[in-house]
């Protein structure tokens, strides 16, 4: 039997490889991306991206995540995301002024029903 950290553990391991692979997919033609990692007790997902064109990666920082289900479509939600480039935070404020990502069918459905 798995005990409760090794299980939240798991969970984070597994969590972030299916948004590590949502997320090369997502934005496969603008960037890479790079050390995801999420931290399910703190509601935080952090992952490195580097954009195309640019020499330096930007950090960006999910905080109080959740998955919200409308009908057949599932989004990722959160409370709060900071990017290490002021102004790119300040660009997704203004786009993402829902504080929701909505994911592709069938990945959505899969992490709503197996970790929440």
């Amino acid at each position: 039997m798995v005990g409760p950290g090794l299980s939240a553990v798991l969970r984070d391991v597994v969590l972030s490889q299916a948004m590590t692979a949502f997320g090369r997919n997502y934005l496969k033609d603008i960037s890479q991306m790079f050390n995801l990692s999420v931290d399910s007790r703190a509601k935080v997902i952090r992952a490195e991206v580097l954009l195309a064109g640019e020499r330096e990666p930007v950090l960006v920082e999910v905080h109080g995540y959740g998955f919200f289900r409308e009908d057949t479509v599932t989004y990722l939600t959160f409370e709060r995301l900071a990017v290490s480039r002021e102004w790119m935070g300040r660009v997704l404020d203004g786009v993402l002024k829902e504080r929701r990502i909505r994911l592709p069918d069938g990945l959505g459905a899969r992490l709503l029903e197996s970790f929440m």
